[in-house]
């Protein structure tokens, strides 16, 4: 079986939701949750990449409405996602497929999941820092 790492985050990210409260939106939610959290760190992921990027070749990211450009992203990931997993319930196709996984390789996947996502977090904050050493020479 192949394991699409997209995927196989939105199962671990799903799984953890599944031990968090539910608001009182039912199982359902746990879905939707998961779905959200994986767009923040795709957004992390772009943004950190673009802005480790610009601190390299010294571009000027700066722009009028920072927000629009998020949310537009942030638009296109919840489209993209929705498409994915929620579509013809694709999500518990998806959770049913990795589910079938031994546990041995869940475990070692889910602790590879929390690596990516620690990585990404420091992408994001290292990124922007060096991007504002370089933001600060080029005014």
């Amino acid at each position: 079986m192949k394991i699409n790492p997209y995927t196989y985050t939105y199962y671990h990210i799903y799984k953890l939701m599944g031990k968090t409260s539910d608001f009182g939106w039912f199982g359902v939610a746990q879905y939707w949750r998961a779905s959200v959290v994986l767009i923040v760190l795709s957004l992390w992921v772009i943004g950190g990449g673009l802005a480790f990027i610009a601190s390299l070749f010294k571009w000027d990211l700066s722009t009028q409405h920072p927000f629009e450009a998020a949310f537009i992203t942030g638009v296109f990931g919840a489209i993209f996602n929705y498409f994915l997993f929620h579509r013809n319930d694709n999500g518990k196709k998806i959770i049913s497929m990795y589910e079938k996984l031994p546990k041995r390789t869940n475990c070692i996947g889910g602790l590879l999941v929390l690596l990516g996502v620690l990585l990404c977090s420091w992408l994001v904050i290292e990124s922007f820092q060096m991007y504002g050493e370089v933001a600060k020479k080029l005014k």
